[in-house]
């Protein structure tokens, strides 16, 4: 998977420079592809390259392995692949970046792809490491949900990936930064009181930075705090439309904190 070819695709395709060598991984099951598996065909690599490998092409799905870094995992269209088997490019050498031995585990989170014309919303549900996650509420004049209460996130600028997007709005509106993923909340799909159509994806995360003094954003939000599952659920009380999307995404980053 070193191929030049390969690489380069890869760059263009996922956005960044991968690493050449392979960590390759076996799930118990088979890996499902989905909406955000991109199929690319050996005719785009080379002529012969289908002769030569074996290969009529690849599925490349983009992850986040472990939390912190951007990859993708790549699956060969060839006879008798293992369904379960997953090549991991990124950019770090992940054997080394992590320290791995052949059968550890590795935490994988599939990543949406937006596509064209679609808006997308990255969210961070950020937690202190004590059961207790940050929220704010939205200043009164904001277009999208006035006054609703809310975690971190916001809209995927033109360019920019789920990653990118969600570092750059943990900064924006809190002054920290991310530090890693912890877990992936699901995308929630609804209509905005502009009638716009959005995609949000949200995410459980943790942050560095002096948590007792979150550097909010004052012209679009107010009233930030560390709260609790009943004193989240008792914000998010039914007041505003926005609050029936975000109490599942809630529920379940507190269920995470309890396994955790």
């Amino acid at each position: 998977m070193a191929d030049p070819h390969v690489m380069a695709l890869l760059e263009r395709t996922m956005g960044f420079r991968p690493v050449p060598g392979t960590l390759n991984v076996m799930l118990p099951g088979a890996f499902t592809r989905g909406s955000e598996t991109e199929y690319i065909p050996a005719s785009l690599l080379s002529l012969d390259w289908q002769a030569a490998t074996g290969q009529a092409g690849y599925w490349l799905t983009p992850v986040l392995v472990a939390g912190l870094h951007q990859g993708v995992a790549v699956q060969a269209d060839e006879p008798h692949y293992p369904p379960g088997q997953l090549e991991i490019l990124c950019g770090v050498h992940l054997r080394t970046a992590f320290a791995l031995s052949d059968g550890d585990a590795l935490e994988i989170l599939v990543l949406p792809r937006p596509f064209d014309g679609e808006r997308w919303i990255a969210g961070a549900v950020i937690h202190d490491g004590e059961g207790r996650i940050f929220m704010q509420r939205r200043s009164a004049d904001r277009a999208l949900f006035p006054g609703a209460w809310d975690i971190v996130g916001g809209h995927l600028e033109p360019g920019e990936g789920i990653l990118e997007a969600l570092r750059r709005e943990v900064s924006e509106e809190t002054g920290w930064s991310l530090r890693r993923v912890v877990d992936d909340l699901g995308v929630t799909t609804y209509t905005g009181e502009d009638a716009m159509e959005r995609h949000e994806v949200d995410y459980l995360v943790e942050v560095d930075g002096d948590l007792s003094a979150p550097r909010i954003e004052e012209r679009l939000h107010a009233d930030p705090r560390w709260v609790g599952r009943d004193d989240a659920m008792a914000l998010l009380d039914g007041s505003h439309r926005s609050d029936e999307l975000l109490r599942p995404v809630v529920e379940r980053a507190f269920a995470t904190l309890r396994q955790t």
